[in-house]
């Protein structure tokens, strides 16, 4: 990321965030953004392989000819709200990275630092 021109700061940040927990990926917590990108690369597996003709089409069509494109990011958005602070702090006794704090706790928590 750095190589793209990104503030240190950005590079911490974005490093921070997690997608998949480790109780729920073989032990391993995973970076938000290795998850977006993973879905996007996926998602132009199946444009080019399983996606039908008249959809791959349409979506052409409705995108200016850059259907591949779209739907790779459309599909590699899908979880961007899991970069809120909400989620990012919620079952840290079980499913997020962290530790200690009850969900509902951690996400009250957020929703207040969010509010102030």
């Amino acid at each position: 990321m750095r190589s793209m021109g990104l503030a240190d700061e950005v590079v911490a940040r974005v490093s921070r965030l997690w997608g998949k927990s480790a109780a729920h990926h073989g032990g391993r917590t995973h970076l938000l953004l290795g998850h977006l990108l993973d879905t996007a690369a996926v998602a132009g597996v199946m444009w080019d392989g399983y996606l039908g003709a008249a959809f791959r089409r349409r979506l052409d069509e409705v995108s200016g000819g850059w259907g591949r494109l779209w739907f790779m990011w459309v599909c590699g958005i899908h979880d961007c709200g899991k970069a809120c602070p909400a989620f990012q702090g919620c079952g840290r006794g079980r499913a997020g990275p962290g530790g200690g704090a009850d969900v509902g706790a951690a996400a009250g928590g957020a929703a207040e630092a969010v509010a102030s």
